[in-house]
C-alpha cells in the first residue's frame, strides 16, 4: 500500500520507529510518545515537535505542515494508538493495523484545533457471510474514546460496499459506497468551517461544521461494526498523518469569559421561578448562564416540576441541601395517540381534546414507556418538550421514534399502514428532573429529588440521567420512590459519584453502557426494589469505594473489567454476585458481604481473572458458569472468627485460605451512615468573591478577600463565571478557598505565564475545594503546578479539577495534607506530586498527564487509596523514596510505562492493585517495578491483565537486581514475574 511519493516520508518514520522502540532509556524521550522530544528526527527532515501543542514544522503545500505521522512499522500498536472495545481482532501485522471484527481504535495525539486534516491509507475486503457482505468502517475526527462521553458535534463518514442493498440515495449523509479489495487513500479535512472528503484526490462530499470546543472529543477514530470475522479478510488502515492548516491553532480556545459574562454566570433560580411551572423557571436560569458555563442555586423549598431540567457544559447545579431544596415529579398524565405529523425537529402529536388539556407548554414527555436510551448519540424519543397545544393538537419539540411519518390508523378498526416503524400508542408526561446528554463537566448536588407514579422510567428515565456525559460530578444528592432508577451514567468517562443516597427507587446506582474511570465513593443505597448499585455493560478500570448498598448486582456481567469494589457493605443477606467477565476480571477487596457468589448460573458464562481476597463474608460458593482463573485468599467470615473457603475447589482457580497478614483495622468496610450527607461546613465569616471581583486587577480582586480573612479566618466564596489570573492567589491559614463546583473556573490570564494560580506557603488549617483550574491542553511542560503548597499542616485539596494545564497539575512539599475527589486531566506535567510531607490522597484520578502520582521522600504510612491513574504519559504511580507508603485498591491502566514503580523505596505495601494493559510505549515497563534500593516492601493480591490482542504488559513485576528483601505473595498474573533481587519471598502467585 506504500504510495512511491511516500517514500521519504517512510524513511523518516522508520528513523522515529527505532527511536520509540529505545523508549525510556533514550536520553530525547520523555514519557512516551505523547511528549517526545526527537531530536535525531527533528534535525533530519520536520524541524518539528511531534506533539500537539506547540507543533512547529516545516511549511509543505498550501502551508499545511506535519503533526503527527505513523507507517506502524513496528510489531505493536504503540503508546499514540488505544484499543479498547470490541471482539479483540486488531493486529499491527506487515506495517499496517488489520482489524478483522468490530472495533474500535483511536489515536491519542489531539487533533490541532480549527484547520486539520488527516490521510491515510484503506482497504476494505470482500467478505462473505450466509450471503451477506454487509460491513461498516466509520471514521471520525473530533472523536473521542468509546465510553468516553462529551460534545459530539464529529465529522464523520462511514464506508460501506458498492454491493450494499438499498439505493445509495436513501444513503445517511456522509456514507461513501466504496470498491471491496482496493486500496484508496482517503483524506479528512476540516477548513473555513467546512468538512470535506476526499478519496484518491477526488471530493466526495462537504458538510458545515461549528467550532470545535470541545476538551475531550479532539481525536481520530477509527471503528468497525460488523466485520465478519473471516481469517484473512480485514480492513487495513496504514500511513496515518495528521496535518494542522494555515489557520490551526495547536491547542483548544479557553473561551475566556468577559467582566459582564462573570457577573451572570452564578444565578439565583429564585429570580425565574415561575410558581405556575417552576422547572420552566429553572431552565431559563440554567439557559440565562454566559457560554462559559456556570452556577445555578436552587432556592430551599419543594418544588413540583412538570419538565426535566437539562444540563449543559461546565454548569453546576446546587440546592441548599438535601432536604432542603426538594424536587417533585408528575408523571400521571397520558394520551393515546391517534396520529402524529413529523417535521424537522419537532412533530405534531394529534390526541383527543379531553386528553390534550392534560398538557401544558414546556411539559416533558416521550412516547409510549419511557425515553430513549441516553448511551447512545441520536436523540430519538427523549428531551421532548410540549411547544404548543391548541384543540386536540400537540407540538412537541424533538425527536420521535421513527424515521418517517406516524400512521396509527393501522391499530384501529378497519386501518392500515404500510410503516414499518412500530408506532407509538401514547404520549407520556414521564421524564428524568435532571439530564444531560452529549455534555461535558457538568455537575450536580445538595439537592432532594422524590418521585410520582404514572411511569416506569428504568434506566432510560431515572431520577438523574446523564448520557455520553464526560468528566461528570454528582454529590450528596438524595433520591427517594422514583419509579425507574435512582442515579444512570450511561456512557462516559471521569465520572465522580460521593456522597449520594437513594432508596425506593428499583436500582439505586446503574452505571452502564460504557463507562471508563467510573469513581463511586462513599454512596448509601438501602430499601431499593432490585439493587443498590447495579453494573449494566462494559464498566472498565472504575473503582468502587465505601459503600453502603441493600446489594450489588450484575458485576461482571459483561464486559464489567479491571474494576476495583474495596470497603463496601451489603446490609442485606442477599448474594453479592461475581458474574460473568470474559477476561480481564477485577479486584474484590475487603468488602463485607454476607454472601459471595462467584458464577453465571450459566453453563457457557465465562467468570475469570478476579481477586476476590481480604473480605468478610459467611459464605462463600461457586455456580454454575466458566468460573477459572481466579484467586482466592484471606477471605474470613463476617465475625472475623474463620477462614471463609470456598466448599468446591474447581481446577483453573486458586485458592490460598490464610493470605497475608495485613494491618486492616484502619481499612476495615463498615456501615459508614445512614442519613443524607450535609454539604460542607464552611468556616464562617463567609465572603461573597463576587463583591470583590475586579477584572482590571492581576488577582481579579479576590486576594484582597482572602487578605481580610488572614487575621481571623473564614471562607471566600468564589462565584461561578472563568477568572483569568496574572498572579496567583495566596491562601493564608485558617482560610477556605472555595468555589462552586465545575462552574468556578480560575485560568492564566496571559498565555506567557509560568507561575501557579493558586499558592498556599507555610499555613495551617487551609483548604481549596470546588473549583476548577483550566489551561489549554498544551503538551509542552513549562508553568509551576497549578496548586502549590509548601510546609501547610492540616491542609485539605477537595473536588478540584485541574485540566489542559501545561505544567503539574497539584504539587505538595512538606507538612501533611488530605486530598480527595480531585482530576488531573490531560496536564503537560504530574497529576498529583507529594514530596517530603505526609499525604492522604483517596478517591482521585488521574489522566493524561505525565505521570499520574507521584510520591518522594513521603513521611510514614502515607496513604493513597482508591484513586485512578489511565493513559498517563509514563508512570501511573511513581515511588522515590517513599518509605513505608501504602498503597491500596488503586487502579492504573493504559499508562505509557508502568502502573507502578518504586525506587529506593523501602517498607511500603502495595494491596489489592489492580494494573491493566501498561507499558503503551512498548518500552520496558512492567504492572509493577521495583527498582534501585527498593526492600522490605510488600506486594498482595493485585492483579495483573492485560486482554489486549498484542499485550504491552508482558511482564507483570520486575524486581531488579539492585532490589531484595521484598514479599511477593498471592497476586494473580497473566504474565511473569522477572524477579533478579536478593532475598525476597517469592511464592503462592497465580500464574493460570
Amino acid at each position: 500500500m506504500k504510495n512511491d511519493d511516500m517514500k521519504e516520508l517512510d524513511k523518516q518514520h522508520r528513523i522515529y520507529g527505532a527511536a520509540q522502540a529505545r523508549g525510556r532509556h533514550d536520553p530525547c524521550y520523555r514519557g512516551g510518545f505523547g511528549q517526545a522530544r526527537l531530536v535525531g528526527w527533528l534535525a533530519v527532515v520536520f524541524c518539528v515537535f511531534l506533539q500537539v501543542g506547540g507543533a512547529r514544522g516545516q511549511e509543505i503545500k498550501d502551508g499545511w505542515r506535519l503533526v503527527f505521522a505513523d507507517d506502524f512499522n513496528r510489531p505493536a500498536i504503540g503508546a499514540n494508538w488505544r484499543w479498547v472495545f470490541g471482539d479483540g481482532r486488531q493486529y499491527v501485522r506487515e506495517n499496517a493495523i488489520h482489524v478483522s471484527h468490530s472495533s474500535t481504535v483511536y489515536c491519542v495525539v489531539p487533533l490541532p484545533h480549527g484547520e486539520t486534516r488527516v490521510e491515510m491509507d484503506l482497504l476494505l475486503p470482500s467478505q462473505s457471510f450466509s450471503g451477506d457482505q454487509s460491513h461498516l468502517i466509520t471514521l471520525e475526527l473530533r472523536g473521542g474514546e468509546v465510553g468516553g462521553g462529551g460534545n459530539h458535534e464529529r465529522f464523520e463518514t462511514a464506508l460501506i460496499p458498492q454491493s450494499e442493498p438499498g439505493d445509495p440515495k436513501n444513503d445517511p449523509p456522509g456514507t461513501l459506497r466504496i470498491a471491496l479489495d482496493q486500496p484508496y487513500h482517503m483524506v479528512m479535512q476540516i477548513r473555513a468551517g467546512a468538512g470535506v472528503v476526499k478519496l484518491n484526490g477526488k471530493p466526495m462530499f462537504q458538510k458545515a461544521l461549528s467550532p470545535d470546543v470541545s476538551e475531550v472529543n479532539r481525536y481520530f477514530v477509527f471503528n468497525t461494526k460488523a466485520l465478519n470475522g473471516i481469517p484473512g479478510k480485514e480492513a487495513v488502515l496504514d500511513n496515518f498523518q495528521i496535518w494542522a492548516g494555515p489557520k490551526s491553532a495547536a491547542k483548544l480556545p479557553l473561551m475566556p469569559s468577559n467582566a459582564e459574562q462573570n457577573r451572570l454566570a452564578t444565578r439565583d433560580a429564585a429570580d425565574f421561578i415561575d410558581p405556575a411551572n417552576p422547572a420552566l423557571g429553572m431552565q431559563r436560569a440554567i439557559d440565562s448562564l454566559p457560554p462559559g458555563g456556570g452556577v445555578v442555586v436552587l432556592p430551599e423549598g419543594e418544588f413540583l416540576l412538570r419538565r426535566h431540567l437539562r444540563l449543559r457544559n461546565n454548569v453546576t447545579l446546587r440546592g441548599q441541601g438535601a432536604g432542603k431544596t426538594i424536587l417533585k415529579a408528575r408523571h400521571d398524565e397520558r394520551a393515546a395517540i391517534l396520529g402524529v405529523k413529523p417535521s424537522p425537529g419537532q412533530c405534531v402529536v394529534t390526541v383527543a381534546p379531553q386528553d390534550a388539556e392534560k398538557f401544558q407548554i414546556g411539559d416533558a414527555v416521550c412516547f409510549d414507556e419511557r425515553w430513549g436510551h441516553p448511551g447512545y448519540l441520536d436523540a430519538v424519543n427523549k428531551d421532548c418538550v410540549v411547544a404548543d397545544v391548541s384543540g386536540g393538537q400537540i407540538t412537541v419539540k424533538g425527536v420521535m421514534p421513527g424515521a418517517s411519518a406516524f400512521d396509527v390508523s393501522a391499530s384501529l378498526p378497519g386501518g392500515s399502514s404500510s410503516s414499518s416503524v412500530p408506532q407509538p400508542k401514547e404520549l407520556r408526561h414521564w421524564f428524568p428532573l435532571v439530564y444531560a446528554h452529549c455534555a461535558e463537566f457538568v455537575e450536580l448536588k445538595d439537592l432532594t429529588i422524590v418521585g410520582g407514579n404514572g411511569g416506569w422510567g428504568g434506566f432510560e428515565s431515572a431520577a438523574v440521567t446523564f448520557g455520553q456525559v464526560a468528566g461528570a460530578r454528582v454529590s450528596r444528592v438524595q433520591v427517594a420512590q422514583w419509579e425507574g432508577d435512582g442515579l444512570s451514567f450511561q456512557t462516559g468517562g471521569d465520572t465522580i459519584v460521593t456522597d449520594n443516597t437513594v432508596s425506593n427507587a428499583y436500582q439505586g446506582y446503574h452505571p452502564g453502557t460504557i463507562t471508563q474511570r467510573f469513581l463511586w465513593t462513599r454512596n448509601l443505597g438501602l430499601g431499593n426494589k432490585s439493587c443498590g448499585l447495579y453494573f449494566c455493560w462494559f464498566n472498565r478500570n472504575g473503582v468502587y469505594h465505601r459503600g453502603t448498598i441493600d446489594r450489588f448486582d450484575g458485576y461482571g456481567w459483561p464486559f464489567d473489567i479491571f474494576n476495583i469494589l474495596t470497603r463496601n457493605v451489603s446490609a442485606s443477606a442477599k448474594d453479592f454476585a461475581i458474574e460473568q467477565s470474559e477476561g480481564g476480571g477485577g479486584v474484590v477487596f475487603n468488602n463485607r458481604f454476607p454472601r459471595i457468589r462467584v458464577g453465571n448460573d450459566g453453563k457457557g458464562a465465562p467468570t475469570f481473572d478476579f481477586v476476590v481476597a481480604g473480605n468478610r463474608a459467611d459464605d462463600l460458593r461457586f455456580v454454575e458458569g466458566m468460573v477459572e482463573r481466579n484467586l482466592f485468599v484471606g477471605n474470613r467470615s463476617c465475625d472475623g472468627g474463620r477462614l471463609t473457603t470456598v466448599a468446591e475447589t474447581r481446577d483453573k482457580n486458586a485458592f490460598a485460605g490464610q493470605g497475608a497478614e495485613l494491618d486492616l483495622d484502619h481499612f476495615q468496610a463498615g456501615i459508614e451512615r445512614t442519613t443524607p450527607v450535609d454539604p460542607p461546613d464552611l468556616p464562617q465569616p463567609i465572603l461573597d468573591g463576587a463583591k470583590f471581583y475586579r477584572p482590571e486587577k492581576p488577582d481579579a480582586g479576590f486576594q484582597a478577600a482572602l487578605n481580610q480573612l488572614a487575621k481571623k479566618g473564614g471562607t471566600l466564596l468564589l462565584p461561578g463565571g472563568r477568572y483569568g489570573l496574572s498572579q496567583p492567589l495566596r491562601v493564608p491559614g485558617g482560610v477556605t478557598l472555595a468555589g462552586r463546583g465545575l462552574g468556578t473556573i480560575l485560568h492564566a490570564a496571559k498565555p506567557s505565564q509560568t507561575g501557579s494560580l493558586i499558592v498556599i506557603n507555610q499555613a495551617a488549617r487551609v483548604t481549596v475545594r470546588d473549583l476548577v483550574i483550566l489551561g489549554e491542553y498544551e503538551r509542552r511542560d513549562f508553568r509551576s503546578a497549578a496548586i502549590a503548597l509548601k510546609d501547610v499542616a492540616n491542609a485539605e485539596l477537595a473536588a478540584i479539577d485541574v485540566r489542559g494545564w501545561e505544567g503539574p497539575a497539584i504539587k505538595i512539599k512538606g507538612g501533611d495534607a488530605r486530598v480527595g475527589d480531585c482530576r488531573a486531566l490531560g496536564c503537560a506535567g504530574n497529576g498529583f506530586s507529594f514530596a517530603e510531607c505526609r499525604v492522604t490522597c483517596v478517591g482521585n484520578i488521574a489522566r493524561e498527564c505525565a505521570n499520574g502520582f507521584v510520591a518522594e521522600r513521603c513521611a510514614d504510612k502515607s496513604l493513597l487509596e482508591a484513586n485512578i491513574s489511565g493513559g498517563n504519559r509514563a508512570n501511573g504511580y511513581q515511588l522515590a523514596q517513599a518509605n513505608s507508603i501504602r498503597l491500596y485498591a488503586n487502579n492504573a491502566s493504559y499508562n505509557d510505562q508502568n502502573g507502578i514503580v518504586a525506587n529506593d523505596t523501602q517498607k511500603a505495601e502495595l494491596i489489592a492493585n489492580m494494573l491493566a494493559n501498561n507499558n503503551q510505549s512498548d518500552a520496558e515497563g512492567c504492572g509493577i517495578r521495583l527498582t534501585g534500593n527498593t526492600g522490605a516492601c510488600r506486594l498482595h493480591y493485585n492483579n495483573f491483565q492485560d486482554n489486549q490482542p498484542q499485550p504491552s504488559q508482558v511482564k507483570a513485576i520486575i524486581e531488579e537486581s539492585s532490589a531484595g528483601q521484598n514479599v511477593i505473595r498471592f497476586n494473580l498474573l497473566r504474565a511473569k514475574i522477572q524477579a533478579a533481587g536478593h532475598g525476597s519471598t517469592i511464592s503462592d502467585n497465580y500464574v493460570p
